[in-house]
């Protein structure tokens, strides 16, 4: 333990001071981007995603347009997701988006390319 005077006040090399501590863990933290994944200069790269990425991206979205697609009857589906030109709704402009057909082969041709896309983000 070393001790002396700076500013008047004794400082002591043997403590760990918690700001500083505070402040390596927010670095640390600032490493990591918005996808999770950590860059070089921090530990090494993730490999793949967790459980419930897996879930979320690869389950969850699709089962909802499946959901959507199949169990939506088309009266809703045209009355509020799809958008008509002549009557625009905050609702339709983004539910257009995912239901703009009643197609089927459409429907998991996008599904298709969703997963391709995700797994080229993720790989």
């Amino acid at each position: 333990m070393k001790t002396g005077r700076k500013g008047g006040s004794t400082v002591r090399d043997d403590v760990h001071h918690p700001v500083h501590s505070a402040s390596r863990g927010l670095t640390r933290r600032l490493r990591i981007d918005y996808l999770g994944y950590k860059d070089s200069v921090g530990d090494k790269n993730r490999k793949w995603l967790s459980r419930w990425e897996f879930l979320v991206y690869f389950v969850l979205v699709p089962a909802i347009l499946i959901v959507i697609h199949y169990l939506v009857p088309y009266s809703i589906k045209n009355e509020y997701f799809i958008l008509h030109l002549n009557n625009p709704t905050p609702w339709a402009m983004f539910l257009t988006n995912y239901v703009h057909t009643d197609d089927p082969l459409h429907l998991w041709g996008n599904i298709f390319v969703y997963i391709l896309i995700i797994l080229y983000i993720f790989k």
